[in-house]
């Protein structure tokens, strides 16, 4: 890959389509206006979620706002640009948040700030528990997370389970 002005990004394929199945890897893009309006998307359905979370949880926006782009800033620098993404806010932790804080938009109360601070605790905590695996991820691989979440007989796939399946034992 050369150093020119588009990062040593090669163009996929013929840069205009995706087959099924394909995936546009990490030093490959679309052309330029596909590009585009993929990361404009990106933006848009990210940027929404950022304001929506704190919304949602009476956390203040502008500091949600400051968090992920430094989470963005770090994460771009550790992978050294090589895989361009924007951190935004998770809709995973809106019920946990909600359960601690008690808080609903609708009631006009204010947030309650001692909830507030044991609902960030939890934030941090999660955020640290998701530092650790990534490390053991990188250190040694992520064959033992397909082994601890491998798919079970009893899936979506399989339910109701047919006569004998639950006596199956997962390959």
């Amino acid at each position: 890959m050369s150093s020119s002005p588009s990062r040593g990004w090669r163009l996929h394929g013929d840069g205009r389509s995706i087959a099924p199945g394909e995936v546009v890897a990490p030093g490959e893009r679309l052309t330029w206006p596909r590009t585009i309006g993929i990361g404009v998307q990106h933006v848009v359905a990210m940027f929404g979620a950022t304001f929506l979370v704190p919304l949602l949880t009476g956390f203040d926006p502008a500091t949600t706002l400051f968090f992920t782009g430094v989470g963005t800033l770090l994460f771009l620098g550790i992978t050294s640009g090589r895989l361009p993404s924007y951190l935004g806010s998770s809709f995973a932790l809106l019920a946990p948040i909600g359960a601690v804080t008690g808080y609903t938009r609708d009631s006009g109360a204010p947030l309650d700030p001692h909830r507030a601070a044991l609902a960030q605790g939890g934030i941090i905590s999660v955020g640290l528990c998701l530092l650790v695996v990534g490390v053991i991820v990188h250190l040694v691989g992520s064959a033992w997370i397909d082994r601890l979440m491998r798919s079970s007989p009893s899936s979506a796939s399989t339910w109701p389970p047919r006569p004998g399946v639950m006596s199956r034992r997962a390959p």
